[in-house]
């Protein structure tokens, strides 16, 4: 018999993100998240914030045991995603709300599916619940347009018509924003979406040469559907799907943003002056939120020239006088020939050749290979050792030079380059100012040299391979030094200034050249900066002689979470207390501080918090609220 993956947390304050089918709170403040998968996630006891994410979860705001006695029913948050796709269809299973202050008030944290609102719109435009024989269902609407283009979320088990539900739009973990009245009567989901999206033939797109892996190329933004496009990906020569093209050098999300991969910027596809072809087609389908795709279209990717690059398009391996080469057809070998061998160009390219300034007469042959184009002349008479060798390639209209010195009969091609970068001195630290976004640049490694050219560096790992993402995924580094944040980065305490141990972030960096040789790795530091435009610290509640974590009559203060590096004062009325509190928990969305007392402060003081960190004072302040009431105003009936 199979048994279901469960995780209990410990009975403090947890935060947990699993996959695991059961995810079990027990006891404490704790913060619950699953995965993209149908999952049940159980809260416990104590006040805790639950995030299904994707699937559609079961989830309980305390225990299963719906006899538990009312002083283990606390008050929740449970957390609905951006999109309903990415949230799936949940179902509540115990909540609750209560005008009493005194009993169960559980949220419904909206602020993600909802954060179009805005405070002058109706609330119900955007969101209602209607009852049903299974309980009340929640309907959103995040465009506002009521009922027409809504979407079931959720069902809360137990929600009877003429019941409120609290919501809340701010993003804090508090008693809510609006209250929902259920409505009575309606479906528990909405009609079937039959109705493919409609795609138009795409207008050609255009993008430059020398792009960086994931730099987006172009949009797709033609398709219709009566509901809404929710995605885009590529048809396969199979009728397969797929957010990657084919051939491997594209790739397309969901908003239909057309990225190069790492695979397409080694690729003709990236390199204007290679490749049989510049316009790249594609057959795109666009698809809704129900599964119905659309037609394919043919999108057509035009790669135009980037000018920086001219001057090294063009490249001359040799110019050899008086030397033997085989023919074209691989057949026979020409004795005595001149020949130049430089790199290929497209198909179209038209070429002249020069020596010491006057033009040659047509090649007998131009031989082109897989990489390389040989010019051959079947007498030794073009050029000599010592001359300068010049050749033009046009090319879409563009000249590309070069030259070279010709070299004598038994000369070859020059020898492989075996030499690796080497960095003179490591790398000094280098800053950069917390509160960055996505792919923003945040420094760049310059240090190395080699003997024909640095062309790349990347992280060393600690198994010593070698990528373009640091170990911790945190930041890239590109081909020219420029170091970037990833998104994994932004929400990490490499973005926060006030959290984490340390602030000084090291990797390993290594550079190659374009043969491949790598130097030995340096240690770089980064070191993230404070942004002063976030120096303040919410305060969420002051509240006097509470019963709190099992002790009775105390005072505490809820604040925003802060790093346990930090120090605390606390005052009242501008006075420091000078009683240390008896509890300083650090929960993953409050900080917790408590008095075993009720002599702190009481109903209508001004308490303020200071918390120092690396010699910063983030500074927030509340009156305090009386013995049964929160730090949030009172909710009307």
């Amino acid at each position: 018999m199979s048994t279901k993956p469960i995780r209990k947390t410990t009975s403090g304050n947890d935060v947990y993100t699993s996959s695991d089918s059961w995810i079990d709170g027990l006891a404490g403040n704790d913060g619950l998240t699953g995965a993209a998968t149908s999952q049940t996630l159980i809260g416990g006891l104590g006040l805790d914030r639950i995030r299904g994410m994707g699937g559609d979860d079961i989830l309980w705001g305390n225990t299963t045991n719906r006899a538990a006695s009312a002083s283990s029913k606390s008050n929740d948050v449970f957390v609905f995603e951006a999109t309903r796709q990415a949230n799936g269809f949940d179902t509540l299973m115990d909540y609750r709300w209560s005008d009493s202050k005194k009993s169960e008030r559980d949220v419904l944290d909206l602020s993600l599916a909802l954060k179009n609102f805005s405070s002058k719109n109706d609330i119900q435009q955007y969101a209602w619940l209607v009852s049903s024989d299974q309980g009340a269902v929640l309907w959103i609407d995040q465009d506002g347009a009521g009922s027409g283009t809504a979407q079931s979320w959720a069902r809360l088990e137990g929600v009877v018509a003429g019941d409120k539900v609290r919501i809340q739009l701010n993003g804090n973990n508090t008693e809510g924003d609006y209250t929902l009245k259920v409505l009575q009567g309606g479906p528990i989901a909405p009609p079937s979406d039959t109705t493919a999206p409609s795609f138009s033939p795409a207008t050609p797109l255009s993008y430059q040469e020398n792009q960086i892996a994931d730099a987006v190329v172009a949009t797709v933004a033609a398709a219709t559907d009566n509901v809404g496009v929710t995605q885009y990906m590529f048809l396969l020569s199979n009728n397969a799907r797929s957010a990657t093209s084919e051939d491997g050098f594209f790739s397309i999300n969901a908003s239909g943003q057309i990225s190069m991969t790492a695979l397409g910027v080694a690729a003709d596809v990236n390199n204007f002056e290679a490749g049989a072809s510049n316009a790249h087609i594609y057959n795109i389908v666009a698809g809704d939120q129900a599964g119905n795709w659309s037609n394919a279209v043919a999108v057509t990717l035009n790669e135009t020239n980037a000018t920086s690059d001219d001057t090294s398009a063009l490249s001359i391996a040799v110019a050899q006088s008086g030397d033997d080469i085989w023919n074209a057809a691989g057949t026979a070998i020409i004795s005595a020939t001149d020949y130049i061998l430089m790199n290929k160009f497209p198909e179209g390219t038209s070429y002249r050749f020069f020596v010491n300034t006057i033009e040659l007469a047509a090649p007998t042959e131009l031989q082109v290979g897989q990489s390389s184009t040989a010019a051959v002349w079947d007498d030794d008479t073009q050029f000599r050792v010592g001359d300068v060798v010049k050749v033009i390639a046009t090319f879409g209209g563009i000249e590309y030079t070069t030259e070279v010195f010709a070299q004598g009969d038994t000369v070859g091609p020059a020898l492989p380059d075996t030499t690796a970068p080497t960095f003179s001195s490591a790398p000094p630290s280098l800053s950069y100012q917390e509160n960055q976004s996505t792919d923003a640049v945040v420094a760049t490694v310059t240090a190395a040299i080699d003997d024909v050219g640095v062309t790349q560096y990347m992280f060393l790992l600690s198994d010593n391979s070698r990528s373009a993402t640091s170990e911790d995924g945190f930041f890239n580094i590109d081909a020219s030094g420029q170091i970037k944040i990833t998104a994994t980065g932004i929400a990490s305490e490499v973005n926060n200034f006030e959290a984490g141990a340390s602030n000084a972030h090291s990797y390993n960096i290594v550079a190659g050249d374009l043969a491949n040789n790598w130097s030995s790795a340096v240690a770089v530091t980064l070191n993230e900066t404070n942004d002063t435009g976030d120096d303040t610290i919410s305060v969420y509640v002051a509240q006097s002689g509470d019963d709190a974590n099992g002790l009775i009559d105390t005072d505490y203060i809820t604040f925003a979470p802060t790093s346990e590096n930090a120090t605390f004062k606390f005052y009242v009325n501008s006075i420091e207390l000078t009683t240390s509190p008896t509890q300083l928990n650090h929960g993953p969305y409050t900080t917790f501080a408590l008095w075993d007392d009720d002599t702190q402060f009481g109903a209508g003081d001004t308490v303020k918090v200071v918390a120092t960190l690396y010699g910063i004072d983030y500074i927030g302040q509340i009156v305090a609220t009386g013995d049964a009431i929160g730090a949030h105003p009172v909710i009307p009936a």
